[in-house]
């Protein structure tokens, strides 16, 4: 399992975040390993929240795990993969919306997601 961004160049499609629900989600390793199989089948270099923050030093619950998340969605994609029930994660929805705004390619487990949720940007004042 290739998790380092700085591999995606092996990739023809470039480095992919999940994205879903982990916070009382007692089987979201499943769903995520899952998801990450199909798109490294698909040519992606997936980047996936439920083994690397396990990995990050000093990781001190859900702020440090944000911060984290958010900063390698910033920093190292081309692409978001949004599991099915993502709305019902306050972190998936911030990374959507990061996602969103810097322009990533947006993806989703259920297809209904891609016509049913937009970000809503507030013109500047």
């Amino acid at each position: 399992m290739d998790t380092d961004p700085r591999n995606a160049e092996r990739n023809s499609r470039g480095t992919c975040y999940l994205s879903g629900r982990i916070t009382n989600s007692p089987h979201f390793r499943r769903s995520f390993a899952a998801a990450a199989k199909q798109l490294r089948a698909d040519g992606w270099t997936v980047l996936d929240p439920a083994g690397l923050t396990d990995a990050v030093e000093g990781h001190d619950g859900y702020n440090a795990a944000m911060r984290f998340d958010l900063a390698i969605v910033l920093a190292s994609c081309q692409a978001a993969y949004f599991l099915r029930g993502w709305r019902d994660s306050r972190g998936a929805r911030a990374e959507y919306a990061v996602a969103d705004c810097i322009g990533l390619e947006l993806m989703f487990q259920d297809p209904a997601d891609r016509r049913a949720w937009r970000t809503q940007v507030v013109p500047a004042a």
